[in-house]
């Protein structure tokens, strides 16, 4: 059988058994490692051959530590094959994304996108002016007093838009999926 890559899930979830395969082709009576690393922290797994396959079985133990901050970490792969003779040659390597696991993680981080922190950003901006805590607002660079709000305003509903454009999206919608009903009488 020839060389096929590793699929991955992704993302992978830290605290879970990983499990993955890989043909062994021409790397038949080799030993195979994957290493994952992201800055200081590292994971080395050797496989196991079954049959013409490489399996790997990294348990929940080991996989925990792999996000210590809470947040969605890409972590660095290598897979290597040793002969008998002791010789390493690198066959694979990529990144893949390792989130925490958010029933244990003390921070699972901030759910919002920068769109979103934008929006809110503009509405603090309308608010500060509107309630003439100042009389001059600054945003994106650009300047706005009283008598300009409703520039503003258009700048708050083009931002909302492309929010919400942004949720349909996460979300798995788009316009071109929407159903519309029509109704006949007959």
């Amino acid at each position: 059988m020839p060389f096929t890559k590793i699929a991955f899930p992704q993302p992978l979830m830290a605290g879970d058994t990983w499990a993955f395969s890989m043909n062994t082709g021409q790397y038949g009576g080799y030993t195979a490692a994957i290493n994952f690393a992201s800055g200081s922290t590292k994971l080395l797994s050797t496989a196991v051959v079954s049959g013409d396959q490489f399996q790997w079985l990294v348990p929940g133990t080991d996989t925990a530590p792999l996000t210590p901050t809470g947040r969605p970490t890409p972590f660095f792969y290598t897979v290597t094959m040793t002969d008998t003779d002791g010789n390493r040659y690198t066959v694979e390597q990529g990144a893949v994304t390792v989130v925490p696991d958010i029933s244990t993680a003390a921070d699972v981080g901030d759910a919002t996108t920068p769109l979103q922190r934008m929006l809110k950003a503009v509405d603090e901006t309308l608010l500060n002016l509107m309630s003439q805590k100042t009389s001059m607002v600054q945003f994106a660079g650009q300047m706005y007093q009283f008598h300009e709000l409703d520039k503003l305003f258009a700048v708050r509903n083009s931002i909302e838009a492309r929010v919400q454009a942004e949720a349909d999206a996460l979300r798995g919608a788009s316009s071109s999926r929407r159903i519309i009903t029509v109704f006949v009488n007959s």
